[in-house]
């Protein structure tokens, strides 16, 4: 309670002290004022000079006043401005996703022209990549269409490069695709100029690299580097005519029966988005 009225006391002393300096500054500039009006010179020039001196000190204030007004209006339109060229930069943003979505669905619709063309003989399903696994990031991978959309096991996986895998796991939605670079895989292949057979497997040593080695050849047969690679139609996987890649290294050992070369197939496992699987 005593601190409240002590309170109180000085307020009222502060402002009574406030209006006591008023009241002297208004009577010093009527007493200027009428010193000014006075004829005599050397007044007159002390009054003029208090005046022009008074004058000057009232404008640097204004002055001070004005620019800060005017610092604290630059201020609130700078952050005006500030807030204004951060909702166009969200705005940026989204737009540069939508065109992203549109580009990759642009890429995925010439994708699937580009199988279409190729391989036009089949009866495809289009899926897209949906999930790899870091652990075995060439050898499997899963797709969103499954059983509900006619997906079935041991059916051939393609992208408008070639030959991918098959599909060896299926679900309601989803399908797991094992594609030719696991080493649990073979295929059973024929080299295009010369028409013979061979066989391509996934190899431990090469499904980092994305590579298949090619065995089987018969010895009498020359392997070429640059020959292309089709898969022969024979077994019960994969149909006939489908291209894998192309030989780019032949090794030949001092028994030809261990003769092999190494293939690199013309799909990129790593950058796969859309593939077909061939449903007959």
């Amino acid at each position: 309670m005593n601190y409240v009225m002590s309170s109180r006391k000085n307020n009222r002393k502060k402002k009574s002290k406030f209006f006591q300096i008023i009241l002297v500054i208004v009577a010093l500039i009527l007493s200027i004022y009428l010193l000014a009006s006075i004829n005599f010179p050397i007044i007159s020039e002390i009054a003029g000079f208090i005046v022009n001196t008074t004058s000057t000190i009232v404008e640097s204030i204004r002055g001070v006043i004005t620019q800060g007004t005017d610092y604290f209006g630059n201020v609130k339109n700078l952050n005006e401005e500030n807030q204004k060229l951060n909702e166009e930069n969200q705005k940026l943003k989204v737009d540069l996703l939508e065109i992203d979505k549109l580009i990759a669905e642009n890429n995925e619709l010439k994708e699937a022209v580009d199988i279409d063309e190729k391989y036009n003989h089949f009866n495809k399903i289009y899926a897209n990549v949906i999930l790899r696994e870091y652990s075995n990031w060439n050898e499997t991978f899963v797709i969103n269409k499954g059983k509900t959309s006619g997906i079935k096991e041991k059916q051939t996986v393609i992208s408008s490069n070639g030959l991918v895998g098959y599909i060896s796991t299926v679900t309601e939605n989803t399908s797991v695709v094992t594609t030719i670079l696991d080493p649990s895989t073979s295929v059973s292949v024929e080299i295009a100029t010369i028409n013979e057979l061979a066989l391509a497997k996934g190899d431990f040593t090469l499904k980092d690299s994305e590579q298949l080695k090619l065995t089987n050849a018969p010895i009498d047969c020359e392997l070429t580097v640059g020959e292309k690679i089709y898969t022969s139609g024979i077994g019960t996987m994969y149909q006939k005519g489908i291209l894998i890649g192309e030989i780019k290294e032949v090794v030949n050992k001092k028994n030809d029966i261990d003769r092999y070369a190494i293939i690199t197939p013309f799909t990129n496992f790593n950058s796969l988005d859309l593939v077909a699987v061939i449903v007959e």
